[in-house]
């Protein structure tokens, strides 16, 4: 069987593409869920298995462009080692593919900045041009900025300079605004949603990721600016422009870049914070760049060019890979789970779906003016469950309650044997005072925390999580149980659930109502001609008939002037009486108003 290719040497993710003409052809059956394809063949059923460890390494081979080998035939992919790794920088911009370095200024060889390699000759030439006729738009050190900072004598507020590391692994010298922060109002300007920045940003031919140098301190700060003021080894100085680490520096900084692109953001930009990226066709690139150039100088605005990339057909942007194609995930971020080995053999699937499973703990505190509880549901992996309901004698708040429940609940996990356990509860304080991102001030509730913290270190895990009440309704019902049970010792109760009553059901027959007797009678007399056995009430009921007709399988009787009256039973009778009464008819209108 001959089937035509079509060979190109380029970077890919496939070995091969087949058509539908091909696997028909073939009689091939595809599973992409199990990796596999299927066929007949004269020796029997012919399998192809993928190797995940050469997706992974073709994938990420596809996402940067470079020198590949290429074969006729498919490799043996057994023992192919994976390349090494990059260390990952996260950042909210950052190109994918191979970049360009391009010198800015002819007589500085270090005044660089990155161009992508995948423009074609002359727009690349035009790119650079452009740059170099701009390069005023970039700064290198903060030399580059005059007047970042200013002497002062007298100052109310006064902050300490502190070192912290970055997310690219440097360090920044910034102030401590920590007690100015806690008494400045918070900005709540909103931050652009990442999802939507995300999606409007796909599907463009070229990018160019700009980062903003020292953006903050582009800004200005008002007359008040001597509150930022920070003590240094030779005097005291406070910032005129807006510095790192105030509370409201993010908000300040989003409010500005939103009025400097508003007519640009969402059409041919896009901007989060202090990084900016222009998305545009091949083209128009040039063009569009242009403007946004024209309004950053018109702002004053400076770039980092150590972190700005022109031209590029793609890159990691927000913590996604976005390009013409569309978005996809980063495979820096999703490493741990491409990597992760699936079980082998039996005992390691049951081992997962044991841990998958674990013990779990609920527990509840219940407490008001007069009872006091506490609610206790310990569930295994193999689904036994034990339930405790406990009454608390002594004054307890509700907080108190809900750590009496913990700690019964982790003395009883102790008991039976468990090392590893998840406890859940529905009250958020104690939740984040175990976890430690709630303080815990007043004594009693410390010593209920260090006594949760000594039970939990003898777990070889034990994790403490919140959930909504309504996914501990068991262990609330225990502990208002234990609440209520006042007055009584420490007991066992054994709760049965009955689905049918203990005395025995008395089997219907045909149920009659006396009062719908005379209706009964009459109406097998007129429908079928049957008398009661009784004589006299055969004589009376014989008498009665003329008086009384069937229409419909329904007993009328006869009056003088000719409309017949329709004979209701007792329930009947009550319906239309309260029709009457309370009804369309309850309030007795006179003939005209009816009318």
């Amino acid at each position: 069987m001959m089937v035509r290719f079509l060979v190109v040497d380029t970077p890919f993710a496939y070995n091969v593409i087949l058509g539908r003409p091909s696997l028909n052809a073939f009689s091939a059956v595809v599973s992409t869920y199990h990796l596999k394809m299927k066929f007949p063949t004269k020796a029997g059923i012919g399998e192809v298995t993928c190797d995940q460890k050469e997706v992974r390494r073709c994938y990420n081979l596809s996402l940067e462009k470079g020198e590949t080998e290429t074969s006729g035939k498919r490799k043996e992919t057994e023992g192919t080692e994976e390349p090494e790794q990059k260390k990952f920088k996260p950042e909210w911009i950052e190109p994918i593919e191979e970049f360009k370095t391009v010198v800015l200024i002819a007589h500085l060889p270090d005044r660089v900045t990155r161009i992508g390699s995948g423009m074609n000759g002359a727009v690349e030439t035009a790119m650079i041009n452009f740059l170099r006729e701009n390069v005023d738009m970039f700064a290198w050190s903060p030399s580059d900025f005059k007047g970042y900072v200013s002497k002062v004598q007298y100052t109310d507020w006064l902050a300490n300079v502190v070192v912290v590391p970055k997310t690219a692994g440097k360090w920044r010298i910034c102030t401590d605004f920590t007690d100015l922060n806690k008494a400045c109002p918070k900005d709540l300007y909103p931050l652009p949603r990442i999802d939507l920045l995300v999606d409007s940003t796909a599907g463009y031919e070229l990018f160019s990721m700009m980062d903003a140098y020292q953006g903050y301190h582009q800004i200005f700060m008002a007359e008040d600016r001597i509150k930022t003021s920070f003590v240094t080894d030779q005097g005291i100085y406070c910032y005129n422009v807006m510095p790192f680490g105030l509370e409201n520096a993010g908000a300040t900084y989003q409010r500005l870049v939103n009025k400097m692109f508003k007519n640009q953001i969402g059409s041919m930009m896009e901007v989060y914070v202090d990084d900016m990226l222009v998305k545009s066709k091949e083209e128009e690139h040039l063009k569009e760049l242009k403007q946004a150039f024209d309004i950053m100088r018109a702002y004053g605005m400076k770039l980092n060019p150590s972190k700005c990339a022109f031209g590029v057909r793609g890159g990691k942007f927000m913590g996604y890979m976005v390009s013409e194609k569309g978005i996809k995930a980063n495979p820096e971020k999703i490493q741990a789970i491409t990597e992760l080995r699936p079980p082998r053999i039996l005992n390691e699937l049951q081992n997962s779906r044991e841990e998958k499973r674990g013990w779990l703990l609920h527990v509840d505190g219940s407490s008001n003016a007069s009872n006091r509880g506490a609610g206790v549901l310990l569930q295994s992996p193999d689904g036994v469950e034990v339930e405790v309901a406990a009454r608390l004698s002594f004054p307890a708040t509700n907080n108190e309650a809900e750590y009496e429940a913990l700690v019964l609940g982790l003395q009883l996990a102790l008991e039976a044997g468990v090392k590893e356990i998840n406890v859940c509860t529905d009250l958020q304080l104690v939740a984040m005072q175990v976890e430690g991102s709630y303080e815990t001030r007043e004594p009693t509730m410390v010593e209920y925390l260090e006594k949760v913290k000594e039970l939990m270190g003898r777990f070889d895990k034990c994790a403490v999580q919140q959930i909504p009440r309504s996914e501990n309704e068991r262990a609330d019902a225990l502990s208002k149980f234990g609440a209520m049970a006042t007055g009584v010792k420490e007991r066992k109760t054994t709760l049965l659930v009955k689905e049918h009553p203990l005395i025995e059901e008395r089997e219907e027959i045909r149920t009659i109502e006396s009062n719908c007797l005379w209706m009964r009678d009459l109406a097998n007399y007129l429908r079928e001609g049957i008398f009661p056995d009784d004589p006299i009430s055969a004589k009376r009921i014989k008498f009665k008939a003329a008086r009384f007709t069937m229409v419909g399988g329904d007993l009328y009787k006869r009056t003088i002037d000719g409309p017949l009256l329709k004979c209701l039973d007792e329930e009947k009778t009550r319906y239309v009486l309260r029709e009457v009464h309370e009804g369309s008819c309850g309030n007795h209108s006179g003939g005209r108003s009816l009318a």
